[in-house]
């Protein structure tokens, strides 16, 4: 009993860091009905956009969602690597900049993707999903170089997870589809973050 007790204890770390993406989702979902709420007031219900009416909650959504989501999840990641690392204080500027970053990138590249695999190609959610993953990673490369070695794996872990999470977004059908797809790239981290752990200092 006492080893499944420790064994309990050495996972919840773990456990934490691979649903954080999933509790950042969560929350930054409920956040952001506040500032959309509020804009709504002022604007009202609908909103002209290059001669085209859309309603205001839908169309405001992801420019809200996308910055509070990065700030959620760098926040949720910083508390619990501060327990294993030394000066990781820019993990959440890091993580909502590179999360910002990735956006704005794949808003310019969005027509190359399209024309190369297709908007309903898998290979094109493929795309989506790797770009987004490598400004993400590669802004946490940054702060996480100074404490691990062979950093630039990092990189790559965050292409495959986000890659593979925009794949299988697409068939969702369930509240533990979304919860499974979501802490698909933080599993693929922490498998990282274990192996890095049990490298040489």
């Amino acid at each position: 009993m006492k080893s499944f007790i420790t064994l309990l204890k050495d996972l919840r770390p773990h456990l934490a860091w691979i649903f954080s993406g999933t509790a950042s989702f969560i929350f930054a979902y409920i956040l952001s009905f506040g500032p959309i709420l509020i804009i709504q007031k002022i604007i009202g219900g609908t909103i002209m956009v290059q001669g085209t009416e859309h309603i205001t909650e839908d169309y405001l959504f992801g420019y809200v969602f996308v910055p509070i989501f990065g700030l959620v999840l760098g926040l949720f990641q910083y508390l619990l690597l501060k327990r294993k690392l030394a000066k990781m204080g820019w993990w959440i500027v890091a993580t909502a900049a590179g999360w910002g970053l990735g956006w704005l990138a794949l808003a310019w590249l969005f027509g190359w993707i399209d024309d190369a695999f297709g908007y309903t190609s898998g290979w094109y959610l493929l795309a989506f999903g790797s770009v987004l993953g490598f400004f993400l990673g590669l802004a946490q490369w940054f702060v996480l170089r100074k404490q691990v070695r062979q950093a630039g794996w990092w990189i790559l872990a965050n292409m495959l997870g986000l890659g593979l999470t925009a794949m299988f977004f697409g068939s969702i059908t369930s509240l533990f589809d979304t919860i499974l797809t979501t802490a698909l790239p933080c599993l693929i981290t922490d498998l990282l973050l274990w192996w890095y752990a049990r490298q040489p200092a």
